[in-house]
């Protein structure tokens, strides 16, 4: 997690502070989540109910697509099959269904209502817990191309798999919970030496503090601490604090020995979606925090 820095251009001091918060770090036992790792693939055999990015999406009627707020259809980013997850995992509480999100094709910001609780108005989180439908794969594809969408526009290309592997995550440095856990380490490490109060002085030292966190460990994932490009949107003009858990994170991801498979949020940016862990608990969707940034 750590990215030691060369020091030698800080003063003896800072140089010396500096190595005792390593180690006092390094003796800290971190918070950790569980979360699933979605390794990415090309999804060349796809099914009505594949864990997926794209694709075909399972309905059980027509009328089962979302529309936005322009009346216009909406396209599916992603469907994970619940069934696919590891079986000992407790961090979706539903073992079988289909969680769905769709976004809308008619703006340049892939549906997102920044910073804010989702209106739903151009995305839709859905969660279907019976996955059955009289129609088949090539039916439902027909409709969706009778629909004329311009998926140019969306932010993948071709149908994307996945495998799933659970693991533990330490906490990230990009949320909003990591900087008091930082500061408590260096006040431990060195008591006397409250660098933040004369920042002007101490802007190298600064520096240095946030490369040894700065990491691109970025990963499609469910659960676990999210990963920003820039900032927590959670903790800006209106406070979020309450959906305190990823529901799901998609990164992007040129797919490797694929025939042209990717993912990509703008510059290089990633996408998180986040509910209280009280509805997730009942499955529950009605709100939720759909968010991506970029470079």
């Amino acid at each position: 997690m750590l990215n030691i820095q060369d020091t030698h251009h800080l003063t003896e001091k800072e140089q010396l502070a500096y190595q005792r918060f390593l180690d006092q770090f390094n003796g800290t036992e971190l918070p950790t989540r569980p979360y699933i790792k979605m390794t990415a693939h090309e999804l060349t055999n796809e099914s009505l109910l594949s864990s997926k990015v794209g694709g075909t999406p399972f309905i059980k009627s027509f009328d089962d697509i979302p529309y936005d707020e322009n009346d216009a259809p909406m396209a599916l980013l992603f469907q994970i099959n619940l069934s696919d997850l590891p079986d000992e995992q407790k961090i979706i509480p539903a073992k079988r269904g289909l969680l769905q999100f769709w976004i809308s094709v008619d703006e340049d910001l892939y549906g997102c209502d920044f910073c804010m609780v989702s209106k739903q108005e151009n995305n839709r989180l859905i969660y279907i817990e019976d996955p059955e439908t009289n129609f088949s794969q090539d039916e439902i594809q027909t409709h969706i191309e009778q629909l004329d969408m311009e998926i140019d526009v969306l932010p993948y290309s071709g149908v994307i798999g996945f495998d799933f592997e659970l693991n533990e995550q330490s906490i990230a440095q990009s949320v909003h919970e990591f900087q008091p856990i930082v500061d408590d380490i260096w006040k431990k490490a060195n008591p006397d030496f409250d660098y933040k109060q004369n920042l002007s002085e101490h802007i190298a030292l600064m520096e240095v503090m946030h490369k040894t966190f700065s990491t691109d460990d970025a990963f499609h994932q469910i659960g676990g601490y999210p990963f920003f490009t820039q900032e927590d949107p959670r903790y800006g003009y209106e406070d979020l604090s309450d959906f305190d858990t990823l529901l799901i994170q998609i990164d992007t991801d040129n797919i490797e020995n694929s025939d042209g498979a990717s993912i990509m949020w703008g510059d290089c940016g990633v996408c998180n979606i986040f509910v209280r862990h009280e509805d997730l608990a009942q499955m529950k969707f009605d709100e939720y925090i759909y968010n991506w940034d970029c470079l």
